[in-house]
């Protein structure tokens, strides 16, 4: 019996034993109310302007949280969408960015896949974390960039 106790003990003392520390960090992201609230944002901009377009929220990860594809706009739109979005959170600021740096001359910037080196994504910053970013396609890319800045505002607020 004292043999099955001391081989017990050293299973759980074993087993129990914590593991290696990891280097972790911890990220914050867009909550759903405000990608809500930037997602409508974005469609009384574009209905305003009389644009049919496809608006994404992506979160700090590059997940989409909220979308709408109005009636009318293509469904390439929604494609392009997600991908501005997803480029303006890698540049960090806007999909324009991307454009910017390839007209420069950075050409290997190509090579990414799914980038969309057009206006038209921007990224949501808090305090220093980029929590996520916003996508907007299907209207001339500078006016995509207004749709995007008009759903941004409605959390900068």
């Amino acid at each position: 019996m004292r043999q099955i106790s001391i081989l017990l003990f050293a299973v759980i003392a074993f087993c129990g034993a914590p593991a290696l520390a990891a280097e972790t960090y911890v990220t914050q992201s867009l909550a759903y109310e405000s990608a809500a609230k930037m997602l409508n944002g974005s469609l009384k901009e574009a209905a305003k302007q009389e644009r049919n377009v496809a608006i994404v929220v992506i979160d700090a990860r590059g997940d989409i949280i909220a979308s709408a594809r109005m009636d009318g706009a293509k469904p390439v739109a929604f494609a392009l969408a997600v991908n501005k979005a997803k480029t303006a959170l890698l540049f960090r600021g806007s999909s324009r960015t991307a454009m910017e740096e390839i007209n420069k001359g950075s050409t290997a910037l190509l090579s990414l896949g799914d980038l969309a080196a057009l206006p038209g994504g921007l990224a949501v910053q808090h305090s220093g974390e980029f929590l996520g970013a916003i996508g907007v396609s299907g209207a001339p890319a500078d006016i995509d960039e207004q749709i995007a800045a008009a759903g941004l505002a409605k959390i900068e607020d």
